[in-house]
């Protein structure tokens, strides 16, 4: 069963690197992500071995709103007539398999050279260069339907 979280939630509580590997292992859309719960136990106990058994609960309250905020944030896709230019002559690329724009920009990019960029990036300004949320986001916005 798939968890949910708030990425403002998760910056404020762990480092750079743990948010990249969790958003990496999970799917990322607007300002959530859904991580399956064996992956993301692993991954705090990597980052936070002393803390990884500590579980948290939300009250099902809590729950309904992560749910409606990530049901409100997938359910908005932009109509094709209205994608910016880019977008539009991202699309011209798809290939099968492509959910969206952010598939196919990534694609086209390709791992080897997004991981170089990635590298480059955290040397230089220290941070994570957010590939991983914009490429979910960029496929919630423009859907290939």
């Amino acid at each position: 069963m798939p968890l949910h979280f708030n990425l403002s939630q998760l910056r404020a509580a762990g480092g750079p690197e743990y948010l990249a590997e969790l958003c990496e292992a999970g799917r990322v859309t607007g300002n959530l992500l859904e991580i399956d719960r064996e992956a993301a136990l692993k991954i705090r106990e990597r980052h936070e071995p002393h803390q990884a058994r500590r579980t948290v609960s939300l009250s099902q309250r809590e729950r309904a709103g992560v749910r409606e905020s990530f049901t409100n944030i997938v359910s908005r896709p932009i109509p094709r007539s209205e994608w910016p230019l880019w977008a539009t002559l991202a699309a011209r690329h798809a290939a099968p398999g492509d959910r969206g724009v952010g598939d196919t920009i990534a694609r086209v990019i390709g791992p080897p050279t997004s991981e170089q960029f990635k590298k480059w990036y955290r040397l230089l300004f220290h941070a994570e260069c957010g590939c991983a949320r914009r490429q979910a986001e960029w496929n919630a916005k423009y859907p290939y339907l």
